[in-house]
């Protein structure tokens, strides 16, 4: 598409409502390909999985419970889930997922899924414990890691989370130190102009559209996932939030 092509139909917006998705923000006439932005962002994909799979290897667990919030300017409230954000329109039946580190399959497909929801999926939010237990191991979104005090600033009402955060020993491999030299090695990986909702992209085939996305990313994982370590035969696919 032209440059000029490009800016008319930013001027001249229209929304189109998706039958099946239900809500579209793709301007009439114009098309957003998923497989051209995949294409475009696949070393910054690929940088931020081998990341998470090197940061959750290092960490003091086989087992973690990731939990997806929302983050609409005013912080991470306790009740801004995936289900109760996007339950109506997104069809989330849980908001949350387990990663087994000393399943292979469940480890490499869990990193993926974290990362796959981080990018696709509008405002998403991860907070992401020990276990099932208090302890906090990491928050993140798509660009990047964050504090404690971060998620505790929030002025959502009742959004006080309880638990502790792991990165405070005053030595050894949990410092406060390294927890901001892994928020080093997330930053700058995306940028705000990297980010593609689900809701942008053209959907041919007739699906929900995140539902097309996911097929899409994990054929681009099981072509290019093994340049980060990513055995093909250990990855089926995402962890599917809507089952």
């Amino acid at each position: 598409m032209k440059y000029w092509d490009d800016i008319w139909y930013t001027l001249n917006f229209k929304a189109i409502k998706n039958k099946i998705s239900g809500i579209s923000i793709s301007p009439q006439g114009y098309h957003l390909d998923i497989d051209l932005v995949l294409n475009d962002l696949h070393l910054k994909i690929l940088d931020m999985y081998k990341n998470f799979y090197e940061m959750f290897s290092q960490g003091p667990s086989n087992l973690y419970t990731i939990i997806f919030r929302t983050e609409k300017g005013r912080g991470i409230g306790r009740t801004s889930t995936f289900m109760q954000s996007y339950g109506d329109i997104l069809e989330f039946k849980r908001s949350s997922m387990t990663l087994n580190r000393v399943n292979k399959q469940d480890f490499q497909e869990k990193v993926a899924s974290l990362v796959f929801y981080l990018l696709f999926v509008p405002n998403s939010f991860a907070l992401i414990k020990i276990g099932a237990g208090h302890t906090y191991f990491a928050h993140a979104d798509a660009l990047g890691l964050y504090t404690n005090e971060y998620v505790l600033s929030s002025n959502y009402k009742g959004s006080n989370y309880a638990g502790a955060f792991l990165w405070t020993d005053s030595s050894g491999p949990y410092t406060p130190e390294n927890y901001k030299s892994w928020m080093q090695t997330f930053k700058g990986i995306f940028n705000p102009t990297d980010i593609r909702l689900f809701v942008a992209f053209s959907n041919r085939d007739g699906i929900n559209t995140l539902d097309y996305i996911m097929n899409h990313f994990n054929r681009f994982l099981k072509d290019f996932g093994k340049t980060v370590g990513m055995d093909p035969k250990e990855f089926i696919g995402i962890y599917n939030l809507r089952q």
